[in-house]
This record gives structure tokens, C-alpha cells and sequence, in this order.
């Protein structure tokens, strides 16, 4: 993480997903990590650096975030 951000990571960020069937959406992090983009990337999150938030490979999919925590907005 770059230095002038707090580590861990915790709080509310929004992920965008490269697939239109995943909604984009705010998400909780709480990591004092981070996994570069790659090709197998499928959602990026920005703090400070834009990093992978979630990837897919074959039937595996990972995510940095905790899935069953998402902040829903009204607008």
C-alpha cells in the first residue's frame, strides 16, 4: 500500500467489475495486503493504487473483500 495510506485497509471501498453480470458496488476491506492486477483480474479497487479485488481462474474465484458485507446506496 503506499505510504500515506492507512494499513490495514479498512472501510468502505468501491469495487468495478469488468463484467457487466457483477454489479459494481461499495464493498468491505479489511486487509493489510493487496494483489496486483493481473489477467486473471476481475473486479479492481482504488486506495491510493488500483489493485485486484477480486480475480477468477477456471472455477476458483478470490476476492479481497468480505462478500457478505455490501453497502447498498439510495439515490
Amino acid at each position: 500500500m503506499p505510504k500515506d495510506k492507512a494499513v490495514p485497509h479498512m472501510g468502505w471501498n468501491k469495487v468495478i467489475f469488468e463484467s457487466e453480470q457483477l454489479l459494481s458496488n461499495y464493498y468491505y476491506f479489511a486487509n493489510s495486503y493487496y494483489a496486483p492486477i493481473t489477467k486473471d483480474t476481475t473486479g479492481i479497487c482504488e486506495y491510493g493504487i488500483e489493485f485486484s479485488a477480486t480475480v477468477q481462474k477456471d472455477n476458483f474465484f478470490g476476492c479481497q473483500f468480505h462478500p457478505e458485507k455490501i453497502l447498498k446506496l439510495r439515490n
